[in-house]
């Protein structure tokens, strides 16, 4: 810019401008350069406003994507309650437990000897009166069993399934809750 305000006027070897033509001159150089100076500040201000449309778009994005995270962090950190959990199931000692696994049918998933560990044990029970059928997943068979003898309450147990090669990882946890209804009254009579 410094160079264009101590620029010599453009003149033709040895030519010499007039007083008129100097004016004209001046005056025309001078609106030359308070264009190129007005050019400059708009293209100083469209980057300042581009630089803050593109701030503001991503000061609106984080925002946005904060909106959508805070509830999950919110219910992570426990500050807002979460959804309310079902009750484990209410099981009674006539109860069949009921689990799918994968076998070529129902004969050879029946045949497996399986185990339950209830309440975190190390050592599983044998369950006896186990009863397959087909699934309606091909390659499933859906297997039940009587609920072994347990104290009333909550319970958790897991399953096993086993045969000469081996015993099948735990399955996952099941919670339920053991209720035990009374015996119907009899020898009912009035005594004096």
């Amino acid at each position: 810019m410094y160079e264009l305000l101590v620029a010599r006027p453009h003149v033709r070897g040895g030519e010499r401008y007039g007083p008129v033509e100097w004016r004209a001159y001046c005056r025309g150089y001078t609106v030359a350069l308070t264009v190129a100076l007005e050019t400059m500040e708009l293209a100083i201000a469209r980057w300042k406003t581009r630089r803050a449309h593109r701030r503001a778009h991503l000061k609106e994005a984080r925002q946005a994507t904060m909106r959508r995270l805070l509830p999950i962090l919110l219910v992570l950190a426990g500050a807002l309650p979460a959804r309310a959990q079902t009750p484990p199931p209410t099981a009674t000692p006539s109860s069949h437990f009921a689990m799918e696994i994968i076998a070529a049918d129902a004969a050879t998933a029946q045949a497996f000897t399986w185990r339950l560990y209830a309440d975190g044990a190390t050592t599983g029970q044998q369950l006896a009166g186990v009863a397959c059928s087909a699934s309606t997943t091909a390659g499933t068979q859906t297997c039940t069993m009587p609920v072994p003898a347990f104290t009333p309450g909550a319970h958790t147990v897991t399953f096993t399934a086993a045969n000469a090669a081996g015993e099948s990882p735990q399955s996952a946890p099941l919670t339920f809750t053991l209720v035990v209804i009374p015996s119907t009254p009899t020898n009912a009579r009035v005594v004096q």
